[in-house]
C-alpha cells in the first residue's frame, strides 16, 4: 500500500498550481498581487514563501477587495505532463481599489548591519492552508517599511478542487 498526502496526490492529478512574482519595492512602497478565484472549484490555498532582500516588509492577505490594472503572472502546473490549466487568474502590479477584508498578517523583521541575514518565511505553516471563497478577489500587499529599497520574492501555490 503507498500513501502520498493530499498535496502531492494533487500534483499526480495535475491540480496543484504555482505562481511567483519577484519585484524590487521603493522605501515605504507597496506592491499588490490579485487572485481572482473560480466560478465553479474550491481553490485551496497553501501559504506563500516570502524572501526578501531587506528588513521590516510586511504582508497582508485581504478577501472580497477589488482592483485595477496588473500584469498577468504565469500559472505553472506542478504535473507537466499532460497538466489540467487553471481558471484562476493572477496578476501582479494592480492598484488597489478596495482592500477588503484583511484574514492574514505577517512581518518580516529582518536584520541590519553588516554581516547581518535576511531570512524569509512562510504566510503560515503548510497545514494552515485557506479554502477560498468561489468567484472572489483576494490582494497580496506588501509593504516595504525598510528605508531603502527592498527586493522581495513571494512564491504562492494552490490546488483546485471541482467538488465543495
Amino acid at each position: 500500500v503507498t500513501n502520498i498526502d493530499s498535496s502531492h496526490r494533487y500534483i499526480h492529478i495535475g491540480k496543484l498550481f504555482e505562481s511567483f512574482v519577484k519585484t524590487t519595492i521603493a522605501a515605504a512602497g507597496t506592491y499588490t498581487i490579485a487572485i481572482k478565484t473560480p466560478v465553479d472549484k474550491e481553490l485551496h490555498y497553501t501559504p506563500s514563501t516570502i524572501m526578501p532582500s531587506a528588513d521590516k516588509l510586511t504582508m497582508e492577505f485581504f478577501e472580497a477587495g477589488t482592483y485595477t490594472n496588473g500584469t498577468d503572472i504565469p500559472v505553472i502546473n506542478h504535473k507537466r505532463t499532460g497538466a489540467a490549466s487553471t481558471v484562476q487568474a493572477a496578476k501582479e502590479g494592480v492598484t488597489i481599489a478596495t482592500e477588503g477584508n484583511k484574514i492574514a498578517q505577517i512581518y518580516l523583521p529582518g536584520s541590519v548591519g553588516s554581516g547581518q541575514t535576511r531570512t524569509g518565511n512562510t504566510f503560515g505553516t503548510a497545514s494552515n492552508e485557506m479554502i477560498l471563497k468561489k468567484d472572489n478577489v483576494y490582494l497580496y500587499k506588501l509593504t516595504n517599511g525598510s528605508s531603502g529599497s527592498n527586493t522581495v520574492q513571494v512564491n504562492f501555490f494552490w490546488y483546485e478542487e471541482d467538488e465543495s
